[in-house]
């Protein structure tokens, strides 16, 4: 089920026709690099994200102006400090009904 599921991701992702960044956590603290996806809010320890790939929220974010648990919305731009490329400052994103 997982397998197809990320082959599914992965394939829309490419769809998009931009790059792909794979962005790899940082581990802080003593048992960080050791606990599980649910250890850490079903972060998992690899994300791929691409301009234009859709996204859905998995938690209430926002319940006030409606960004809850399953909301969708598009990636707009993925955003590097010049001097540090390896982790994104941040990822904007427009939600469909925000």
């Amino acid at each position: 089920m997982f397998e197809y599921v990320a082959d599914y991701n992965i394939n829309r992702l490419l769809d998009c026709c931009h790059p792909i960044a794979e962005i790899k956590a940082v581990y802080t603290g003593m048992i960080a690099s050791s606990g599980s996806p649910d250890d850490a809010g079903a972060l998992d320890p690899v994300v791929m994200l691409s301009k234009s790939a859709r996204i859905m929220l998995t938690n209430n974010f926002w319940v006030n102006v409606g960004l809850v648990n399953g909301g969708m919305g598009t990636i707009k731009a993925i955003c590097y400090l010049s001097d540090k490329p390896a982790l994104p400052v941040a990822v904007m994103v427009q939600f469909d009904h925000y």
